[in-house]
């Protein structure tokens, strides 16, 4: 992963930490979670339900190489917030690169489509687009075109103002738009 970013961080590093129960879960939210949130990223922390509790605190069961991919996911959101500089980006783009970098587009529930059909309009209300098919998309991406375009839109996030910004950027990087109609044709040549 630390290859893929180009980006040796020394400085400042994230820290881990573990949590033990929901209720604790519960307590750093402020408020009740769904029985599925076993952890995410916040500032320059990965929190993470204790692997141990996860059968009695949750209603997800994870392989030990399930949770240490969830791990590098949450960390790749880390990365990607450095090297965006905290700019805002499409949800398909912040989840797809962590489920592809974290390995779960090999180890996932989510299989991989034979078209894509829902993951540009993913967001904070209609997440699961985004789980299902960012992750594929994003792979396709780098085995096509590499490493460096993606890299070159995620450093390109800051000065975007707009979806149609975003779009415009996608557009002069990948040599098409960003539709489904677009992608499906580049994706199934």
């Amino acid at each position: 992963m630390i290859d893929f970013w180009q980006f040796n961080w020394s400085m400042n590093t994230p820290d881990v930490l573990i949590v033990e129960s929901r209720k604790d879960i519960n307590e750093i939210w402020g408020e009740g979670t769904s029985s599925q949130i076993i952890g995410w990223a916040n500032h320059n922390q990965i929190y993470l339900l204790d692997y141990n509790k996860l059968e009695t605190e949750s209603s997800l069961k994870l392989s030990r190489n399930g949770y240490k991919a969830f791990i590098k996911h949450e960390l790749c959101h880390l990365f990607f917030k450095k090297v965006s500089k905290g700019a805002s980006a499409p949800k398909w783009l912040k989840e797809g690169l962590s489920i592809y970098l974290s390995g779960q587009t090999k180890l996932s529930q989510w299989k991989k489509p034979i078209k894509f059909q829902s993951f540009i309009q993913s967001n904070d209300e209609n997440k699961k687009a985004a789980y299902e098919e960012g992750g594929f998309f994003i792979e396709f991406l780098v085995k096509k075109y590499g490493k460096r375009k993606i890299l070159d839109l995620i450093k390109s996030l800051p000065k975007m103002k707009s979806k149609t910004s975003f779009e415009e950027e996608f557009k002069k990087l990948y040599g098409y738009e960003l539709t489904y109609k677009n992608i499906n044709k580049e994706y199934l040549s």
